[in-house]
């Protein structure tokens, strides 16, 4: 079986998706990967096929953009570059699919993949990382924009999530259905109960981490985390495995792979170590966002030791 996995997003949104095809691909199945320029050599290493979808250019631009983490206007952003990019994906993805042969496995933001399943037949897996792609009225969780929501009803939930949908809905559906129409396809009115596959929905996260809702998609499974295991040359230097044996499990920090603008971040996590008195591992993609050389970092959290990674 020839399996073409589509995911959109930073390492954390493609990394479990390379650790999937890895077990596909042990189970005999051919796998190719189609995402940004950026994880060509991690994809590869792991003896997948790799095809680029976005420039490390792009990639970059994406993520420089200070509005990507506003907590107002970074879904916006989001939202924005999927408007514009129906056309290009459904294009890629056209390319590498093999009529009949073919099984497409999307992340959340794959939502294109979708377009092939409707319009040639396309087996379609649709894979969520997290509980928040699939918002429940029975358990909203912990949101963090609307944590207030979990104290609410289930009708004054259902009503939330309606208007989330009719929100992100009038963002995105305008240019979808105008592609749709070029490709003889029927409008969507609702992009969340559009998006997921009618075959098989995949929640990627164990029962105990959020347990299955009624009013999840009918085809939805529960799994365990799919995790990736760092290859024999990225294992963690003699100095970090000094650091974390050292003593007390450190704290680890990080605002995330994709995150450019987390200075303020790492300032207030420093000051709550520095009070706290505790070992401290900093996760950062770009040390240009601390403050302070490692070295003065080090000598500032006094005596609880610092690691940057």
């Amino acid at each position: 079986m020839h399996v073409l996995i589509y995911c959109v997003g930073s390492a954390g949104d493609v990394y479990p998706f390379i650790a999937i095809g890895e077990s596909l691909q042990g189970r005999g199945h051919e796998v190719q990967v189609l995402t940004a320029a950026l994880f060509r050599d991690k994809i590869e290493r792991a003896g997948l096929g790799f095809i680029e979808a976005g420039s490390k250019e792009q990639y970059d631009e994406v993520i420089q953009n200070p509005d990507l983490w506003h907590p107002k206007k970074g879904a916006g952003v989001i939202l924005r570059l999927f408007g514009d990019g129906w056309p290009l994906a459904y294009a890629f993805l056209v390319d590498h699919v093999r009529p009949h042969d073919t099984v497409l496995v999307t992340s959340t933001l794959g939502m294109s993949a979708r377009l092939l399943q409707e319009k040639l037949g396309t087996k379609l897996v649709t894979v969520h990382l997290q509980p928040a792609s699939l918002l429940s009225a029975t358990d909203p969780g912990a949101l963090a924009a609307l944590p207030w929501a979990k104290y609410l009803p289930a009708w004054a939930v259902r009503s939330l999530i309606a208007s989330i949908d009719r929100g992100i809905s009038l963002l995105l559906c305008p240019k979808l259905n105008a592609f749709r129409a070029t490709i003889a396809l029927p409008p969507v009115r609702s992009i969340r109960r559009w998006m997921n596959s009618p075959e098989r929905v995949v929640c990627a996260f164990p029962a105990w981490f959020a347990a299955p809702q009624r009013d999840w998609p009918a085809n939805a499974v529960s799994t365990t985390f799919p995790r990736l295991v760092a290859a024999e040359h990225e294992r963690l230097s003699d100095e970090l495995l000094a650091f974390l044996n050292a003593g007390a499990p450190p704290i680890a920090y990080t605002p995330g792979s994709a995150h450019a603008h987390g200075r303020l971040f790492f300032e207030r996590a420093i000051a709550a170590t520095e009070k706290l008195g505790w070992p401290t591992t900093t996760i950062v993609a770009d040390r240009r966002q601390l403050s302070l050389p490692v070295e003065g970092l080090s000598r500032k959290v006094r005596g609880a030791g610092l690691q940057a990674v």
